[in-house]
């Protein structure tokens, strides 16, 4: 029955591709901003480019920049401690190692 089940969802999950494309939508006011360019050109899937003032839109660009930087710190320090690096020391007082 499992198996039934997986056969059927990956069946219905390739026929999307034979779905035509959706008409494109019309130019935004942040259309010709950087980050706009071809061949996919400006893509807003959430359609938070048509939220808010300048202020807003400002304050999303400097979260996403923000947030990029944290993701990539992030996957930094996951890739050097699987490579085998550990901070020396302990980091409490009951003497547990970076190490252990």
């Amino acid at each position: 029955m499992a198996k039934l089940a997986s056969i059927v969802l990956a069946l219905a999950a390739s026929a999307g591709a034979l779905v035509a494309p959706p008409a494109p939508k019309a130019a935004t006011r942040l259309s010709a901003t950087e980050g706009a360019s071809a061949p996919l050109g400006f893509w807003d899937p959430a359609g938070l480019s048509e939220l808010g003032s300048e202020r807003t839109q400002a304050w999303f660009k400097a979260a996403e920049t923000k947030h990029g930087r944290v993701a990539m710190a992030a996957c930094t320090g996951w890739i050097v401690t699987e490579l085998g690096f550990r901070w020396p020391g302990a980091y409490d007082l009951a003497g547990n190692k970076w190490a252990d």
